[in-house]
C-alpha cells in the first residue's frame, strides 16, 4: 500500500478514536489520565474510555530447504522487515455496558479485529458480548498476542487446525471466577473484511483452575466446536486445517502446509474437540494443548486432522506468568527489576492427517508443491522452536525465536527449512 495513503488512513482512524473517546465521556467535570494511553473518567462514573495501541515490528530470515524441490525452495523471498501488528485500541464503559474497538492499520490490512459491547448477566461473574469476538477454544488463541509465548501461535489455533477462523461475529457468553470458566458462543464464520455469509458455528469450553494464585498456577481445560460452512461452487469457503511452517512474511506468500480442505460444492462441516493443560510454577512455565478436527462434506471421504503442543519457559529472572481470570488465559508479568526480564522458551508441536493414504490425499499439500493427487500418501508436520523474550519494562517487549520444520508428504517430498524471527513489541 501506499505510504502516504496508509498515513492518512492511520490518521484518520486515530483521529475518530479520539473523538469518539472524549464524546462518549463528555461531561463538565470529566477526569483525563494517562499512564500510557489516554484514559477518560466522567465524574459520575458512568462513562469511561480508553485509548491506547500496540506495535510489533517483526523481520524474518527463512533458510530454505534448497534440496527439497518444494516449498520453502521456492520461497526465499520470503525473508525481510514489516510492521505486523500496529493497531489503535479503544475501550471503556457507558453506563452499565462496556465496549471494546481493536483497529488494525498494519500492512495495509485496515482491519476490525476485536468489536464488541458487553454487558452482565444476573450475576457479576456472568457476562454477555456482542459483536465481533474470538470462540472460545485454544487457551493459545484466545490469549492476546501480546503475550503470546512466541511469535506465532502453535498448531491448535487458527494458525493451524481452524484453518484462519479466527474472529467471528455473533453472540458469546462467559462465567468467570477464579476456579472456574465456562463459555459458549453461537456466530457466523464471517468477520470484517469478508463475506457476509460465509456460514454459521457454534462453541463451548469449560476450564477449572483447582489452583490459582500468584506464582501457582493449574490449569485444565476443554472446548468443542462445530463449523458449518455456506454451500458455495468455490472454495472461498472452505473449512480447513493448515500451518504456516516458514514463518510469517507479509506479502509475499508464505510457506504453509495444508492437511485437509473442504469447501467448492455442498455445505462442509468442521466438529473439534481440544483439550488444555497449563501449569505455574514460581518462574517454571508449562503449558500443553490437544485437538482433533473431523472434516465431512457430501461426496467427499471424511478425514480427522489432529494437532497437539508442548511448551515450557523459565524466567531467569524470577517472574512468574500471571493469569487473567476474565478469560482464563496466560497473561505476561511486569519485570521485578530495573534490568527487566528475561525468559528463556522451548516449544514442540506436531499436526496430521490421519486419513491420508495412498489413494487419498483430501487436500493435503505444501505450498509451491505438488498437487494434492501427485503422490501425496502422507500428511505430517513437526517443528521446534527455541527463542527468549526480554522484557525491558512492562510496555516494551523484544522477542527471538528459531524454528526448525519438517513438512512430509511421504511420496510427494519433504520440506525442512529454519527461520530465524525477532520482533520489537510497544503495548501503551
Amino acid at each position: 500500500m501506499n505510504t502516504s495513503l496508509l498515513a492518512a488512513r492511520a490518521a484518520g482512524a486515530l483521529s475518530c478514536a479520539l473523538l469518539l473517546s472524549v464524546s462518549l465521556t463528555a461531561h463538565a467535570d470529566d477526569e483525563a489520565t494517562t499512564t500510557g494511553g489516554l484514559k477518560i473518567k466522567s465524574a459520575d462514573g458512568a462513562f469511561e474510555g480508553s485509548l491506547g495501541g500496540r506495535l510489533q515490528f517483526d523481520a524474518v530470515m527463512l533458510e530454505p530447504d534448497d534440496g527439497s524441490g518444494i516449498g520453502s525452495d521456492k520461497a526465499e523471498n520470503n525473508s525481510g522487515s514489516y510492521f505486523r501488528r500496529v493497531f489503535i485500541q479503544l475501550e471503556g464503559k457507558l453506563y452499565d455496558w462496556n465496549y471494546k474497538l481493536h483497529y488494525n492499520i498494519a500492512g495495509g490490512t485496515n482491519s476490525l479485529q476485536d468489536v464488541w459491547v458487553s454487558h452482565t448477566f444476573l450475576v457479576p461473574e456472568s457476562t454477555f458480548y456482542i459483536g465481533q469476538h474470538k470462540p472460545w477454544r485454544s487457551i493459545e488463541e484466545i490469549g492476546s498476542n501480546n503475550s503470546a509465548l512466541f511469535m506465532e501461535r502453535p498448531v491448535t489455533s487458527a494458525n493451524g487446525i481452524y484453518g484462519g477462523h479466527d474472529y467471528t461475529q455473533g453472540l458469546y457468553y462467559a462465567y468467570a471466577t477464579p476456579a472456574w470458566f465456562a463459555g459458549a458462543a453461537a456466530y457466523l464464520l464471517n468477520r470484517d473484511g469478508a463475506s457476509s455469509s460465509e456460514g454459521t458455528g457454534a462453541n463451548a469450553r469449560l476450564v477449572w483452575s483447582p489452583i490459582n494464585s500468584s506464582g501457582r498456577l493449574l490449569h485444565l481445560g476443554v472446548s468443542y466446536s462445530s463449523d458449518h460452512a455456506d454451500n458455495t461452487a468455490t472454495s472461498s469457503n472452505a473449512l480447513s486445517a493448515s500451518y504456516r511452517y516458514g514463518g510469517y512474511r507479509l506479502g509475499s506468500g508464505s510457506v504453509t502446509q495444508t492437511f485437509a480442505s473442504y469447501g467448492a460444492g455442498p455445505s462442509p462441516s468442521q466438529d473439534t474437540v481440544g483439550a488444555e493443560f497449563a501449569a505455574v510454577y514460581g518462574p517454571a512455565y508449562l503449558n500443553a494443548e490437544y485437538a482433533s478436527a473431523d472434516f465431512s462434506q457430501s461426496g467427499k471421504p471424511d478425514s480427522r486432522v489432529e494437532a497437539a503442543y508442548v511448551q515450557a519457559s523459565w524466567f531467569i529472572t524470577g517472574e512468574s506468568k500471571t493469569y487473567a481470570v476474565k478469560e482464563h488465559v496466560i497473561t505476561t508479568p511486569k519485570p521485578k527489576n530495573p534490568i527487566g526480564a528475561l525468559e528463556l522458551k522451548l516449544r514442540y508441536e506436531i499436526m496430521r492427517n490421519t486419513d491420508v493414504d495412498s489413494s487419498q490425499s483430501l487436500g493435503c499439500n505444501v505450498s509451491n508443491g505438488p498437487a494434492a493427487s501427485a503422490g501425496v500418501d502422507d500428511c505430517d508436520y513437526h517443528g521446534w522452536t527455541a527463542g527468549l523474550n526480554y522484557y525491558p519494562n512492562p510496555a516494551m517487549r523484544f522477542m527471538l525465536d528459531y524454528m526448525r520444520s519438517s513438512a512430509d508428504l511421504g511420496s510427494a517430498g519433504k520440506d525442512q527449512p529454519s527461520t530465524i524471527a525477532a520482533r520489537l513489541q510497544i503495548v501503551y
